[in-house]
């Protein structure tokens, strides 16, 4: 179709046309470039000193959004780490914003680490109803994993999710 076109033009002549329809490389990068601005222009002032290094060269908080980052990366999916997203109710930062190029629709992943404590239990439980509150449920653009000590995160968990909603 028209993509394919586009795509198989000489430099010269794509500057001369406007596509109603970006390729997918340029929807991808123009994408990430209006994320990355509006996570440069809104950040998240929690502490990250102490982070794992993904194959991205950015610091997250837990080896477990290492593993995330790292399996969404394996996958050719184009994330930005703690982007700033409006609730009703105010900014929040999800671990996660998500580019599904093929539907171009963007997800939202927020992993919860320590759900053995009951004080982070409780603000992962007013976390999700904010989420919910602004017409943000899990499997509607949202993601959620869960682990405690007695239940690790485990990649196959991962892959199934990026299976049926990232791809």
């Amino acid at each position: 179709g028209f993509v394919k076109c586009y795509g198989n033009l000489i430099d010269g002549r794509k500057r001369m046309v406007d596509p109603i329809v970006l390729p997918d490389e340029m929807f991808r990068a123009q994408w990430l470039a209006k994320m990355l601005s509006l996570k440069d222009s809104c950040r998240n002032d929690y502490d990250i000193s102490e982070g794992f290094i993904t194959l991205n060269g950015e610091a997250v908080r837990s080896k477990s959004e290492k593993i995330l980052a790292d399996l969404l990366k394996h996958r050719g999916l184009v994330y930005v780490y703690e982007a700033p997203l409006m609730l009703n109710d105010g900014i929040i930062y999800p671990d996660f914003t998500i580019l599904n190029l093929r539907t171009r629709e963007v997800w939202y992943w927020e992993h919860f680490g320590l759900m053995d404590d009951p004080r982070y239990a409780a603000k992962t439980a007013e976390k999700i109803r904010r989420y919910e509150t602004s017409g943000f449920f899990p499997g509607e653009h949202l993601i959620f994993t869960m682990e405690t000590a007695q239940r690790p995160l485990k990649t196959e968990e991962i892959e199934t999710l990026i299976e049926r909603y990232l791809l």
